[in-house]
């Protein structure tokens, strides 16, 4: 089969990222670009009009190249590339899965590449449950004999956080899930935040490059300033945002159990001081650890990273000043 081109589907970044920067310098023609930041503030629950931007993948009956990513929510966990038509050449014999596992930091090489597996997430996956605990830790398979609760302050940059050391090289690749018990006891509503960042052997967080070392003026991750650590350049790790008041899941629309599908038709108030159940999708991840690393997981109520567009300070020798998301 040949492959054939195809116009690709691609996660939507609703913030000032997309409608500062692309939208005004980057996307060229008179005939205007719909708004996501003003459909959402007219519309903010499900309509005809967002619907038709969530396809059911389930529904795709041909073969079909798709492309995914790791490390950046502008371009979507998939995107379809092409589809395939046309005379023999063989492209039917190409793997189903090819994948890469980040290693964070700066080790050599910086990812494995091109594995293989027959699909995704890989069927010899061990899944694993692990419990978080008032100790900051996580604990694994079972959980605490006693519940405890653990706070933060959700109005400013407060966070809590969980973690887990590994003894072995392990390697976490899938669909990882959340499932917090929450509650507030002066709203009604929460934007929950998680993050599962990768820690070095002394505790200190550890970020990837998504792009090889030769192609930018700096030699390691500290030389960064902290506005110019965009998910573009540094991954910190795969992320998930859900408002509590959109918690409804549709079981038969999820593609995975651990990636509920939230119709945000309604909202459904949570009375002060209420604790409900939150499951949470995280971003897909494909990251190994190595003995002595950790994985810690990150609970807020304010976003990681904030989409605002920031210039780079003309003064840091060798970067140029441009526009980019901090």
């Amino acid at each position: 089969m040949a492959t054939s081109a195809l116009t690709h589907t691609r996660g939507v970044y609703p913030g000032d990222l997309f409608d500062e920067l692309i939208v005004q310098h980057m996307l060229k023609g008179r005939g205007g670009i719909e708004s996501f930041r003003e459909m959402y503030a007219r519309h903010p629950l499900a309509n005809a009009w967002w619907n038709d931007k969530r396809p059911d993948m389930k529904r795709i009956n041909v073969p079909t190249y798709i492309t995914g990513t790791w490390t950046n929510t502008m371009r979507g966990m998939g995107a379809i590339r092409g589809w395939l038509e046309g005379d023999d050449n063989g492209w039917e014999k190409t793997p189903k899965v090819r994948m890469s596992l980040l290693r964070f930091g700066q080790k050599i090489p910086q990812a494995i590449e091109n594995i293989v597996e027959e699909d995704f997430p890989p069927a010899r996956t061990q899944y694993k449950e692990f419990f978080l605990s008032t100790e900051e830790t996580l604990i694994p398979d079972a959980a605490p004999e006693e519940t405890a609760t653990i706070s933060y302050d959700s109005n400013s940059s407060g966070n809590v956080s969980f973690t887990h050391t590994f003894t072995e090289t392990t390697r976490i690749i899938g669909l990882p899930k959340a499932v917090l018990y929450m509650s507030c006891s002066d709203h009604d509503d929460m934007d929950v935040y998680v993050v599962i960042q990768k820690l070095d052997s002394d505790g200190q967080q550890m970020k990837n490059l998504n792009i090889p070392w030769k192609g930018i003026p700096v030699n390691s991750v500290e030389e960064f300033a902290p506005e110019q650590e965009t998910e573009v350049v540094l991954y910190k790790g795969p992320v998930a945002i859900l408002r509590a008041t959109h918690r409804a899941i549709d079981e038969t629309r999820s593609i995975h159990p651990h990636w509920p599908f939230h119709p945000h038709e309604k909202e459904e108030k949570i009375p002060p001081g209420e604790v409900v159940r939150l499951d949470i999708g995280i971003w897909v991840l494909g990251v190994e650890y190595e003995a002595g690393e950790s994985l810690r997981v990150v609970v807020s109520g304010q976003s990681f990273a904030a989409q605002r567009i920031r210039e780079f300070p003309s003064s840091n020798p060798g970067m140029s000043t441009r526009s980019f998301p901090a």
